[in-house]
C-alpha cells in the first residue's frame, strides 16, 4: 500500500519485526526476520522492503502470478525497481513455479527487456 504496487488484498498483514513483539490488533501478524538493510527502504517515513524483496517473498509464499506481474509492472513505471533486479530474483524463483526456461517466467511477469526488440 505505501508503494502502491499492484491491488493484492490482504485480510492479514505481515510486518518484520527485529525482536518478539505481541498485538492486539489480529489483522497485523509480527514476524522476527532480521532484514539485510539492502532489502528495506524508507518510504514516507516508514520501514518498507524493496520491491525485490517484496516480489521474492511473494514468490516463495506462491502468489499468483497475475497479481505479480501487476507489482512488477507497476515497479517498473513508478521507477521502483529496474528490469535486471526483477529479473533476478524471478529466475531465483522459477523452478518453484515450474517454470523452464527461467526467462520465459522473467517475461511473462515483466514483459520485454531492455532492449529486447523481438516485442517491438
Amino acid at each position: 500500500l505505501v508503494l502502491g504496487l499492484g491491488d493484492l488484498a490482504a485480510d492479514v498483514h505481515d510486518v518484520h519485526v527485529t525482536r518478539r513483539r505481541q498485538l492486539r490488533r489480529r489483522d497485523i501478524r509480527p514476524r522476527v526476520r532480521a532484514l539485510p538493510r539492502a532489502d528495506w527502504q524508507v518510504t514516507d517515513g516508514l520501514p518498507v522492503c524493496t520491491v525485490p524483496r517484496i516480489v521474492s517473498d511473494l514468490m516463495a509464499a506462491h502468489e499468483d502470478g497475475e497479481a505479480l506481474a501487476t507489482i512488477c509492472r507497476d515497479a517498473l513505471t513508478l521507477g521502483l525497481s529496474d528490469h535486471t533486479h526483477l529479473a533476478d530474483v524471478i529466475t531465483a524463483h522459477a523452478a518453484a513455479y515450474s517454470a523452464a526456461p527461467p526467462n520465459a517466467l522473467v517475461a511473462s511477469l515483466l514483459g520485454p527487456g531492455p532492449g529486447d526488440l523481438s516485442a517491438r
